[in-house]
């Protein structure tokens, strides 16, 4: 059975080396179980804040798989030095994408956690761009 405690999530993207990353800072919950942990959140997508979607990931010290639901709705895997094909789910079609990871690194506890991504993400045939994720997780307070 899976115990959830609340957490603050962090998450930082960069595209590329020259643009600034974009950072959030986000309620969360996790659910630790040894090597692995299950870290659910919710991102407001739209300039507005209005827009929801509720993000689960599965983070481990080799793999890390992401699902997003809503409007904007996908899944990616990362692990490192494989490429993983999907479709970015959005009200104006689906488009297909890949991920390809060149670096992974998770050090994951009960009371924190950092995963580190680079990764190549190409859209259909076409190189788009370079980019680094960081998702982090700390405990908020014991009594969850």
């Amino acid at each position: 059975m899976e115990k959830w405690k609340d957490v603050l999530v962090s998450v930082s993207s960069q595209e590329g080396d020259d643009d600034p990353p974009m950072r959030m800072l986000l309620p969360g919950r996790l659910s630790y179980q040894g090597t692995h942990c299950l870290l659910q959140y919710k991102e407001r997508i739209d300039e507005e804040g209005t827009e929801e979607t509720e993000v689960k990931m599965h983070l481990s010290p080799k793999q890390v798989m992401m699902m997003r639901s809503g409007n904007y709705g996908t899944s990616m895997v990362f692990s490192k030095g494989k490429r993983f094909e999907s479709q970015y789910h959005t009200p104006y079609g689906d488009f297909p994408f890949s991920v390809y990871t060149t670096r992974l690194e998770a050090e994951l506890s009960e009371e924190q956690g950092l995963a580190k991504m680079d990764y190549q993400m190409d859209m259909g045939n076409n190189s788009l761009t370079r980019r680094t994720m960081m998702v982090g997780y700390m405990l908020q307070n014991a009594s969850s």
